[in-house]
């Protein structure tokens, strides 16, 4: 589930000043390789086939982006496009707007913490969809 951390100056403010996406820990190809071949369909498909997978299609994407200049649509996915961001040369995902709903009417964990120094302290949280985040 996704994580979502509403962070308040004073435990008392009815807004927050900033909103991140918490837990964002990186997972690793053998992570979601297991994950994929543990919970979905496709369970049934060799783990080498799905590493292969897993290194070959982006390597793919990244290769004709780089020799076309083309951006590429995946369908009900989004749109993968170049893009010129802080003096460098990026790859951005511009998502397809059903994704975008999907993820936004989902629950997430929302989290209220309130800085204390350096530190951030949970003082409440609640399951909530995104959308009905505390706007600042």
């Amino acid at each position: 589930m996704i994580t979502i951390k509403e962070i308040y100056k004073d435990i008392n403010d009815t807004r927050p000043f900033k909103i991140e996406v918490g837990n964002s820990k990186l997972a690793s190809t053998r992570c979601f390789v297991d994950w994929v071949r543990n919970n979905r369909p496709s369970s049934f498909a060799d783990i080498n086939v799905l590493r292969m997978y897993m290194y070959i299609i982006p390597s793919l994407i990244r290769e004709f982006i780089d020799a076309t200049g083309c951006s590429l649509k995946i369908d009900d996915f989004g749109i993968i496009k170049p893009r010129y961001v802080d003096d460098h040369l990026c790859l951005g995902l511009r998502n397809d707007p059903k994704v975008l709903k999907e993820m936004n009417d989902r629950l997430c964990d929302i989290e209220m913490c309130v800085m204390v120094g350096p530190k951030k302290v949970r003082f409440k949280g609640r399951l909530a969809a995104p959308k009905t985040l505390a706007r600042k």
